[in-house]
């Protein structure tokens, strides 16, 4: 084992507080708990002790002294009350406005949790477990500065666990749903600093991210998405409240000729009955679907962030006078080519935007089709080719598609309607 003044060289910390990092791996009954207790208090946001103890993570136990649990335990400890300072002086009276929430007192605005306050608070609750392990090893007590942590970390658990109950019993993702990750959202609930790339980015456009949502058959909130390989994800509070969440109106793709025949012949529910049959669509592309996207993967290559930041130099974003895709060909390749075994298939580049624009064209085209499938069979002989309308123009350049240009793109085709924070959330957190 090193001897601890090369241990103390090889790390830049302290002799003294490396002896005690010992004592606290060797977990022994006559360790100093009142010297443990000291450096755990004095860690506490001291980010710099946690990239220090972060060097040792590649070295052996056996030459260090301290084992892999403590680092991860002195890691995760110093960076889960790194902005503690930042919501302690207010914390009691923040607790106080949840709990007068709670019991269906209406909040002021300046009363309820901010985005920044939020995401502090999902630290300290995820802080609490480990805080609740050094309480049963007798290293909480005796230290006013640990005991005040433990009642911190205990009541932001019993506000973040409650955000997430009651996010996931009140809000059902809409059908047809798009997610959008906002920059600076983000970053206040992450609490991370913007570097020169993303603040640049933020300027051009405030959405960095986005998804295709769906209710799972499970009732789960998902969001499906390209990053950087496809992954199906359950949507947390935690990303919804850094998200704009819309989702397309089918009534609002449809003419009012052809709602006049659906009428007649569907009946008075025929809407529902389309949202149904569309819901049933999405979930086949986006529900478990992890096996028909195992090819695809984000592409960040310099030419293509280059040609989507000269658009205006390439005529926009769409072309003038000639399409730029077939939304029947998207259709088919979904449907006929995707659900089949991914392993042989070449490796698919495509922004996170532009899998979401792919998806939701081929999504309508294969609703069309079951549309003229059934009034076909009700015997209606003169059809328009697509009842309903794609969310996205056949110019549209869809390599082009950024998260931005792909909302601004269905908002002009009067498609879209923003999905509000549900009365239960709201009522807590000023998003």
């Amino acid at each position: 084992m090193w001897d601890i003044t090369t241990l103390s060289e090889r790390t830049q910390i302290p002799a003294e507080k490396l002896e005690i990092l010992r004592a606290l791996s060797r977990e022994t009954s006559d360790v100093d708990r009142a010297a443990i207790r000291n450096l755990l208090a004095e860690s506490l946001g001291d980010m710099d002790i946690n990239k220090k103890i972060g060097s040792l993570s590649d070295q052996s136990p056996n030459n260090t002294g301290i084992s892999p649990e403590t680092i991860g335990f002195i890691q995760t400890f110093t960076f889960r009350t790194r902005h503690l300072s930042k919501i302690a002086n207010d914390f009691d009276e923040i607790f106080v406005h949840f709990q007068q929430a709670k019991t269906g007192q209406p909040l002021k605005a300046h009363e309820k949790i901010t985005l920044e306050q939020y995401g502090i608070l999902y630290d300290l609750a995820h802080l609490n477990t480990y805080v609740k392990s050094i309480e049963g090893a007798n290293l909480i007590f005796g230290n006013e500065t640990l005991e005040q942590l433990l009642c911190t970390t205990n009541k932001a658990k019993i506000i973040i666990e409650h955000l997430d109950d009651t996010f996931a019993q009140s809000f059902k993702m809409p059908i047809g749903s798009v997610v959008f990750n906002k920059t600076s959202a983000r970053a206040l609930i992450h609490q991370t600093h913007l570097n020169f790339f993303d603040k640049l980015t933020a300027f051009v456009t405030k959405f960095d991210h986005v998804s295709k949502g769906i209710l799972s058959s499970e009732g789960i909130n998902k969001i499906s998405h390209i990053i950087p390989i496809y992954k199906e994800e359950a949507l947390t509070l935690r990303e919804y409240l850094y998200s704009d969440i819309y989702k397309i109106k089918l009534e609002k793709m449809i003419t009012p000729s052809s709602q006049k025949i659906l009428k007649e012949k569907l009946g008075d529910h025929w809407l529902k009955q389309l949202e149904n049959a569309y819901a049933m669509i999405e979930r086949k592309l986006h529900d478990n679907a992890t096996a028909q996207y195992l090819h695809f993967t984000a592409n960040r290559n310099n030419r293509q962030n280059i040609e989507i930041a000269t658009a205006w130099l390439q005529g926009g974003h769409k072309n003038l006078f000639f399409r730029d895709h077939s939304n029947e060909d998207f259709r088919n390749h979904f449907f006929n080519h995707f659900f089949s075994d991914s392993s042989n298939k070449p490796e698919t580049r495509v922004l996170c935007s532009q899998f979401v624009g792919i998806s939701l064209i081929a999504a309508v085209q294969e609703l069309n089709l079951q549309i003229n499938e059934e009034l076909t069979k009700k015997g209606v002989t003169e059809l328009p080719k697509n009842i309903v309308k794609s969310p996205i123009s056949k110019r549209e350049k869809l390599h082009l598609l950024t998260p931005e240009r792909l909302l601004d793109a269905m908002k002009k085709r009067g498609v879209l309607e923003e999905v509000p924070m549900p009365a239960e959330i709201s009522k807590f957190i000023a998003k």
